[in-house]
Formats: C-alpha cells, sequence, structure tokens
C-alpha cells in the first residue's frame, strides 16, 4: 500500500509506460499480419538469393538498394528461407526508430512530450489504423523503415562531437542502399553542413566517403557495379514511376480530403480543449473524447449515398477522411506543417543567404532531410509516408516557440495529451477488432507463423507453392517476367506483381531466353508480345513442354538444350 501510495497517478509515466509495453506487443503481432505479394515478392526473394550464395543484382534482380535483403539474408542463412524473419526484421527496425526518435526528441524537447510523440508514432500505425470495416494492412518490411532508422541514427551523431560527424556521413550516405531516393537527404544535409558546420565539413566527408567506398567495393567484389546501376537508377528512368495527372479532378478530390481531415481533426482538438477547461479528472476526459473519435470513424458506414458536382462525387472523398483520421490526419498535418513553414521563411527572408541564418544547425539538418524526403512522396499511401514520419516531426518540434510559462502553454499541453491519448486509445481498439480478424493460417511451410484475412489468397499461395515445389526439386529456374518481380524460391515464396510501373526495360530479360540447358525450368508471367511468341515458337519447335498453368504464370520445362 505504500508503494501504491507513491505512486503520482496523475504523471505521465504512470500511463506511458504501460502504453508503450502495449504498443509494443501490437507492433509484434502485426508483423505477423497479411502476405504482400506487391512488396514482399519484390524484396524477399533477394534475400532468399543472398543467403544462397547467388550476386546481388548479377543472379538476382533488386530493384531497391541491397541493403535490406543483405541484412535479412543473415538469419536465413542461419535458419532457413522462412519470410516471418523478414518481418521480424522490420518489426525490429520500427522498435530501433522508436528508441532513436525518443533519444533524438529529448534533445529538442522535454521527456514527456518525447515520449507523447514518440508513443503516438508507434500506436497509430497504418498497419491496424484502417477504419472498422476495412482489412488490416501488411505487417512487412519496407526499405523506407532501413533508411529512416540509418538518417535518424546520422542525425543523433550530427548533434554530438565533431569525430562523430564521420559517423553521420557515414551512415546518412548508405540509408541509399536502403532505397536510393535517400540519396536527396545525404545531398540535402551535406549542403547544410556545408552552410553552417564548419567544423564538421571533414569529418562528414570521411565519413561519407568511407561509406561510398564500401558500396562501391562490395558491389565491385560480386561484379554487380553494371547491373546494379541498371537496376537501380536505370530502371527509373526507363520506366518511372506513376506521376499524378493534376487537373480539375485532382485539384477538388484534394481539397475535399484535406479540408474534411482538417475539419474532423480542429474538431476533436476543440472538443479535447473544451473538456480541458471544464474536466479536473484526465481520464474521465479522455474517456469522453474517445467516443467522440470512434463516432467519427463510424460515420463512414452511413455514407452510402453520392452528392454530385458534374461528374464528382463529393462524398467519397469526405468518406475516405472520415476512414483515415486517425493517421491521416497527422500525416497530412506534417507535410502542410512542413510546407508553410517554407512558405514563410521564404517571405521572410527573401534572400537567401539570410533563410539559412533564421535556423541553427540542428534546425538546418532537419529541414534538409525533409526536402530530401519529399523525393519519396511520389507515392501517398498511409504506410510509405509514416515511416519517414518522426523526421519531419523533429523537425516541427524543433521549431515550436518556448512557451513553457506560459498558462496557454499549460492549457495546451493538458488538451494535447488528452487528444493524444484518445486517438492512442481508439487506435488500440481498432487493432482488437482486427486481432479477431486473422483467422486463417497459412499452410505453406515457408510462410510458416503468419496469418492473412483472405482464404483465396492462402490458397493461391499454398497451390503456387505446390506446383513450384513438386517440379523444381532444386532444379535451376529460370525468370521470365515481363515485371521482373514475380520471384520464386525453390523453398516456396511466389509473388506477383501487376503494377504497370515496376515494368523492367525488355532489354533487360529478352537475353533470358537465349541460353537453356535441358531440364531447366522457366517460369513465365506477364510477358510482353514478343516474349509471348518466343515462348510459343520455342514450344512448337519442342523445346519448351507446358507442365503447369494458372492465373498468376505458365511454367515450362526445357525438353532440349540451346
Amino acid at each position: 500500500m505504500n508503494l501504491l501510495g507513491r505512486l503520482n497517478l496523475k504523471s505521465p509515466n504512470f500511463y506511458l509506460t504501460p502504453l508503450f509495453a502495449v504498443a509494443i506487443f501490437e507492433n509484434l503481432i502485426a508483423a505477423t499480419w497479411n502476405v504482400d505479394p506487391y512488396h514482399e515478392g519484390a524484396l524477399f526473394p533477394t534475400a532468399v538469393g543472398l543467403a544462397e550464395g547467388l550476386a546481388p543484382f548479377r543472379e538476382i534482380n533488386q530493384q531497391y538498394g541491397f541493403l535490406g535483403p543483405l541484412l535479412v539474408s543473415l538469419p536465413l542463412h542461419l535458419f532457413g528461407n522462412y519470410l516471418i524473419f523478414q518481418r521480424l526484421f522490420g518489426f525490429s527496425l520500427t522498435i530501433l526508430i522508436s528508441l532513436l526518435f525518443y533519444s533524438y526528441l529529448k534533445t529538442l524537447t522535454n521527456k514527456t512530450v518525447a515520449k507523447h510523440v514518440t508513443l503516438i508514432w508507434m500506436s497509430i500505425s497504418p498497419i491496424w489504423s484502417w477504419s472498422l470495416d476495412r482489412n488490416a494492412l501488411s505487417g512487412g518490411y519496407w526499405p523506407n523503415q532501413l533508411g529512416t532508422f540509418l538518417v535518424l541514427l546520422g542525425l543523433l551523431f550530427l548533434k554530438r562531437s565533431r569525430f562523430e560527424a564521420l559517423l553521420a556521413g557515414f551512415f546518412i550516405f548508405l540509408s541509399s542502399q536502403a532505397r536510393v531516393e535517400f540519396i536527396f537527404v545525404w545531398l540535402f544535409i551535406s549542403v547544410a553542413i556545408l552552410i553552417k558546420e564548419k567544423g564538421r565539413r571533414i569529418f562528414w566527408a570521411v565519413g561519407s566517403s568511407l561509406s561510398f567506398l564500401l558500396i562501391f567495393f562490395y558491389l565491385i567484389s560480386n561484379n554487380s557495379l553494371n547491373q546494379w546501376y541498371e537496376q537501380t537508377l536505370l530502371v527509373w528512368t526507363m520506366n518511372p514511376p506513376d506521376v499524378v495527372t493534376i487537373n480539375a479532378k485532382f485539384l477538388i478530390i484534394n481539397l475535399i480530403s484535406f479540408l474534411s481531415i482538417s475539419i474532423i481533426g480542429a474538431l476533436l482538438f476543440a472538443s479535447a480543449w473544451g473538456l480541458t477547461s471544464k474536466s479536473g479528472k484526465v481520464w474521465v476526459s479522455v474517456c469522453l473524447q474517445l467516443v467522440l473519435v470512434c463516432i467519427f470513424l463510424s460515420v463512414p458506414r452511413y455514407l452510402n449515398f453520392q452528392i454530385k458536382i458534374g461528374r464528382f462525387d463529393i462524398v467519397d472523398p469526405i468518406k475516405f477522411a472520415f476512414t483515415n483520421t486517425l493517421f491521416s490526419f497527422i500525416n497530412m498535418t506534417l507535410l502542410v506543417c512542413f510546407i508553410l513553414v517554407c512558405f514563410f521563411t521564404w517571405q521572410k527572408r527573401p534572400k537567401l543567404s539570410q533563410i539559412f541564418g533564421l535556423f541553427d544547425s540542428t534546425q538546418l539538418s532537419l529541414l534538409a532531410s525533409c526536402v530530401g524526403l519529399l523525393a519519396l512522396f511520389h507515392n501517398f499511401n498511409p504506410d510509405y509516408i509514416h515511416m519517414v514520419w518522426p523526421i519531419f516531426a523533429a523537425l516541427m518540434i524543433s521549431l515550436l516557440p518556448d512557451l513553457s510559462k506560459s498558462r496557454l502553454a499549460k492549457m495546451t499541453a493538458k488538451s494535447s495529451a488528452i487528444f493524444v491519448l484518445a486517438l492512442i486509445v481508439g487506435s488500440s481498439l481498432i487493432f482488437l477488432t482486427h486481432l479477431l480478424e486473422q483467422v486463417h493460417p497459412y499452410k505453406t511451410p515457408m510462410l510458416k507463423g503468419l496469418y492473412g484475412n483472405s482464404t483465396l489468397q492462402v490458397e493461391n499461395l499454398d497451390n503456387s507453392f505446390t506446383v513450384i515445389d513438386k517440379q523444381v526439386e532444386r532444379k535451376k529456374v529460370l525468370m521470365v517476367c515481363y515485371t521482373g518481380l514475380l520471384s520464386v524460391s525453390t523453398e516456396g515464396y511466389l509473388g506477383v506483381d501487376e503494377w504497370s510501373w515496376n515494368l523492367q526495360p525488355k532489354e533487360m530479360i529478352s537475353h533470358r531466353l537465349d541460353k537453356m540447358q535441358k531440364e531447366n525450368l522457366v517460369l513465365a508471367c506477364h510477358l510482353s508480345a514478343d516474349e509471348v511468341a518466343r515462348i510459343n515458337y520455342l514450344q512448337r519447335e519442342g523445346l519448351l513442354k507446358l507442365i503447369e498453368k494458372n492465373n498468376s504464370f505458365h511454367l515450362y520445362r526445357v525438353t532440349q538444350s540451346f
């Protein structure tokens, strides 16, 4: 009783510690949800190939950097080619990002604010923070996680001694091999250091050079430099990602979405402010705020009608805004705040040399990082943006004025705590609804320990595994796929990607049918007209024999060497 009596129930540490434990548990469980044939079909087979001794890029394709698959290949080499290890790698990165995020925020603000901001990033995950009537997303690993981890690690080193700027340069440059767009983060931070950090320039340059040499010699040692260039740089210029068409429809839909999300967020924060002034008990206020959050999240179920202006249905983007209140409000607000910071800074100091003087070295490094990260924003999927959220949040916090002594600041802090806690608890309730949906165990040994909510997808993966496993028996499999991302290992993983912007240039795959040995297998999918004609010709000549045909691929056996 004495111990209980000494506990301060009003202290943030009283509720933040158990909430962190809940967030870690949620992220661990979510890492087992839903195989993602698109992303994991692009990444995991590379890790399997590296674990089995294949050369990166030269013997196995990879559209992104080699660093993620290389790290994932280490446990695969020791324990076997199971997708769960890549999922656990992604989970580990989430925890490490949280620790680095918290450590970095402590240098910008007090511990309580740092804990709240870190917790909301961990808790409101797009893996499960979708609407109540939508399936959970995949809990898989994505290169943005590794890139963000390395950038945060570098930024933390950059705040310390001059010598540690060497480590900062090393890790931030290395992030480009998690995903090539991160090279822009390194580039803009280099400019910031050139302007603000005279004493660290040499150390930054040495660290960056060491990272460059490590990457260069790794590729040279695997005789993969040319293939790395083709697959990570050239492919984006030959077949660039889909670029959004900016037209009237785009502007109308996104304006309605943003206004809807902003209004929802403003109403929720206004209610938190009102509860702060009228209720003395924090948990009563949190419960009342949580009820409002749940009401907003249930609204889409009742928006089953249309209101059209011309051909545009204005209800649909409003429904989307309600559906994604939990994380879209945060993501979009951060992005808009960042744009406003840039705009008003430019208005205040029209000369470029004066703009840099407005920021200290920490703020300028964060600003440079965020400018570089805009290279990733050709895709606005929530899981895509969420992974780089901490760096934008750190910039916003570093720019906040010091109002800690004002009564307004105390009211705002309490309102923010109520607002944040209600969103976190609401997100956890949604997590529980998705937890109950994960009831279809994958039978494939390759996918042991993972669960999905699509019985059809499970059956397709299992059937594909069975067919390939039966036919391959450790023989060589030639991939002839126009997308380049349908990948299979003899351990039984199949991923299918039909996204047009991932099409590999024809000249990169046309040579694969030039030399074949008897008993080799050819797995063909999503071919161009020329490749279809070539396959049909070889089949008519008796050089290929069709042994399996389904919606995902055709499997052939080579009957004669050619």
